[in-house]
């Protein structure tokens, strides 16, 4: 089997807001998918990605290089309880148009509302009056929730 290439997103590493988005600056590490049982690898240390290195039956784990490529992450609320998410490469200048036209709605949409972002150190909160996202700096993660508190 022939391991995929894929960029995972492990950090954010800085913030630009605007009216009705945030941008997150990423930074994407090189990986390889090595089939349903062994999952994703990287070239960083086998620790740092949780990989049980003490196993007598490990299958030889590839060598890789470990490519760090910065990414922008476009956050936006879509609607007060929608949040898109659009990853764009690293190229020069902005982001690049991400389509906010495409896709087809069956109801008018609500607009999106306000955003407020608060950066709390180790997580970013995004809030809408509906959702709240906290982003996780490193690792990097997403856990959104109602502002009631339900997932």
């Amino acid at each position: 089997m022939t391991p995929r290439p894929l960029a995972l997103v492990r950090s954010v590493v800085g913030i630009d807001e605007g009216p009705g988005w945030v941008d997150l600056a990423v930074e994407t590490v090189s990986a390889v998918h090595l089939g349903p049982t062994l999952g994703l690898l990287t070239g960083e240390d086998p620790v740092t990605q949780g990989v049980v290195t003490g196993l007598p039956n490990l299958p030889p784990l590839p060598a890789l290089p470990v490519d760090r490529t910065p990414a922008t992450l476009r956050v936006r609320f879509a609607a007060p309880d929608a949040l898109r998410l659009t990853l764009v490469p690293a190229r020069a200048g902005e982001p690049g148009d991400d389509a906010p036209g495409d896709g087809i709605l069956v109801d008018p949409c609500p607009g999106s509302g306000a955003l407020e972002v608060t950066d709390e150190g180790a997580t970013v909160a995004l809030a809408s009056d509906a959702l709240v996202c906290r982003v996780t700096r490193h690792p990097f993660a997403v856990a959104c929730a109602t502002t009631a508190g339900e997932p």
